[in-house]
Formats: C-alpha cells, sequence, structure tokens
C-alpha cells in the first residue's frame, strides 16, 4: 500500500479545522447580529408607538378647542386614556399649559361628560409631571367651585370631589390646607348623615348618594396625610374640623350601598389612624362598632339586591375582621 503523505494530511487537517473555526465564528456572529437586530427593532417599534400616542395626544388637544361639545369631550376622554396607559412626562411637559387651560375650560364652561372628562384629567397629568403642585394649585379652585355647586349634575360634582382628593394626596403637605378641603368635602357628604333623632336615615337620590360616598372617600384619602397624632388632638378636643365619629357611625344606617360602604372603609381608617397613636382611642364606641359591622357583614335581608348583598358582606367582613383583631390585641395587652 501506498504511504500517506503525512504533510499533506496535517495540512487538510488544518484547513479543516480552519474551515469550522470560520463557520463557528460565523454562527455567532449571526446570533449576536440577530441579538443586535432583534433589540434594534424593539427600540425601534418602542419608539413608533411612542411617537403614534404622541401625534394622537396632538390631535386631541386640537379637538379639545373644537365648538361641538361632543367632540371636545371625546378629545378629553382620548386623552385620559391614552396617560392611564403610558409614561411620557418630557412630551407633557412642554404642553403641560395647554392641557392645564383645556381641562380649566372643560371644567368651568363645560358640561356633564366634558366636565367629567376635564376633571379626570388632571389628576393623570399631576402624576405623569411626578406631582406638579403648581398645577394642583391653579386647578383646586375650579375643582372645588364645581363640587360644591349644586346645579351642577351629582356625577360631574362626584368626578370633582375624585379628582381633588387625589390631587391634593400628591401634592399636598400643607395640614391646614388639607383640613380646610376635608371640611369642604364633609359639607357634601353631610347630607347623608342621620336625621336629628340619630336614627333615621334621610332620604336622598342613588345619584346624591353616590356624589356623598365619592366626597366621603376623597376625604379618607386626606386623612392620610394627617399626622395621628394632630388627628387624635382634633377629635379629643371636639374641634369642628373634623366630624364626630357619631355621625360617621349613622351613616352605616344609610339605605344606599355606596354610603355604607364608604363609611365602613373610613371608619376602619379612623380607628387605625388614632389607635397607631392613643391604643384606647374611641374604645367607648368599639363593642357598638362591631355588632352594627357584624349585621352588615351577615345581611341577609331580602329587599336589598343579591349582588348588593354579596359586595356589602365581602367589604364588611374586611372592616369586622380588623375590628376584632384590633380589641384582641386590646385584651391581650392588658
Amino acid at each position: 500500500m501506498p504511504k500517506k503523505n503525512k504533510k499533506l494530511s496535517k495540512r487538510r487537517d488544518n484547513d479543516s479545522d480552519d474551515v469550522d473555526s470560520m463557520y463557528e465564528g460565523g454562527d455567532n456572529n449571526s446570533v449576536y447580529s440577530v441579538q443586535s437586530d432583534g433589540a434594534s427593532n424593539c427600540d425601534a417599534d418602542e419608539l413608533s408607538a411612542m411617537e403614534k400616542y404622541e401625534d394622537k395626544i396632538t390631535i386631541a388637544l386640537e379637538n379639545a378647542t373644537e365648538k361641538s361639545a361632543q367632540t371636545r369631550s371625546a378629545a378629553l376622554q382620548e386623552i385620559c386614556q391614552i396617560l392611564s396607559q403610558r409614561y411620557m412626562p418630557y412630551f407633557l411637559e412642554d404642553r403641560k399649559v395647554t392641557i392645564v387651560d383645556c381641562i380649566e375650560k372643560s371644567i368651568r364652561r363645560g358640561k356633564g361628560a366634558e366636565q367629567i372628562y376635564g376633571s379626570r384629567l388632571a389628576p393623570l397629568l399631576v402624576l405623569q409631571l411626578g406631582g406638579d403642585e403648581s398645577i394642583s394649585n391653579t386647578l383646586n379652585q375650579f375643582l372645588l367651585t364645581t363640587a360644591q355647586d349644586k346645579t351642577t349634575t351629582c356625577d360631574v360634582r362626584a368626578s370633582c370631589c375624585l379628582s381633588l382628593g387625589l390631587l391634593n394626596f400628591l401634592g399636598g403637605e400643607d395640614i391646614g390646607k388639607l383640613v380646610n378641603l376635608m371640611q369642604h368635602f364633609e359639607n357634601i357628604f353631610s347630607e347623608s348623615y342621620l336625621k336629628g333623632d340619630d336614627k333615621t336615615p334621610i332620604s336622598v337620590t342613588a345619584e346624591a348618594a353616590a356624589l356623598h360616598a365619592e366626597a366621603l372617600s376623597a376625604w379618607g384619602l386626606l386623612l392620610t396625610l394627617i399626622p395621628p397624632g394632630d388627628f387624635v388632638s382634633f377629635v379629643n378636643n371636639g374641634r369642628p374640623i373634623i366630624p364626630s365619629f357619631k355621625k360617621i357611625f349613622g351613616l352605616l344606617k344609610s339605605v344606599h350601598l355606596d354610603v355604607r360602604m364608604s363609611a365602613g372603609e373610613i371608619i376602619a381608617l379612623i380607628l387605625e389612624s388614632g389607635r397607631s397613636y392613643n391604643e384606647d382611642f374611641l374604645d367607648d364606641y368599639l363593642d357598638e362598632l362591631i355588632e352594627a359591622v357584624k349585621s352588615l357583614a351577615t345581611d341577609s335581608h331580602k329587599y336589598r339586591a343579591k349582588r348588593d348583598r354579596k359586595t356589602q358582606r365581602a367589604i364588611f367582613r374586611e372592616v369586622l375582621r380588623y375590628l376584632e383583631v384590633s380589641k384582641l390585641k386590646k385584651y391581650i395587652c392588658c
């Protein structure tokens, strides 16, 4: 047999290794290229999507100044939807004066849906811009005036209450201003207080009850910003800046589910805030309160809608659990 040429064989092996190495390097380069292209495509897609939303807001801002109320309402609604889904502070920063002007005009001059979407846009804008206090200060008065206006529909007033609560929760640091706003909210939901005998619920429409519930929730939101020590002092001194607990307690007897649920949540919040400073806070009410909440948590009255009963029981079971745990801790400590 002829002998193999070792040098030729070795050279072929080396050539083969070089070819393999070349293909392997090509594979790696392909992977890196694909990854790089993929990242670039994602960035490009994101940029394209952002530009699309920016264009939509630009068009919507133009439509928000049209003569047609329906067109203005639809434009404000679209801006609200976009800002609920996309974070775009840099784009909004350059247009905040224009947007604030649109909000102000919609609240002051608009009607119905236009006012509602305008008020909803206010806290969304402030949230996007990191709690811009100047915007809150500008819009507070217009929102408060509309919330207090009894000639305005209840749904618009309720939306303004919610926006006021959120605006001042995001940027409220002045305790005096917060307490003052809480008093305005109480002036609204106090229309659901029990009658003079402290037993009979006042009859209000479902629309008015929804307004009262929203004002009560906004009041509770601002309560979380009041230092517990100050809050306990307000309550114990009987100062009118804070409603009496007895009146808030009475709201549990409202015939409207919205008011009862808001009242239950606020009562738990009041106790949590007060007891974080003074463990004996409102002890005299605790047993009676547990009984009232237990009744609502197990309510089976047929005259209430089945869905309402289910919602009410779910809410008040949570409130009842908090109250019972609070009472148990008291006994353990003793």
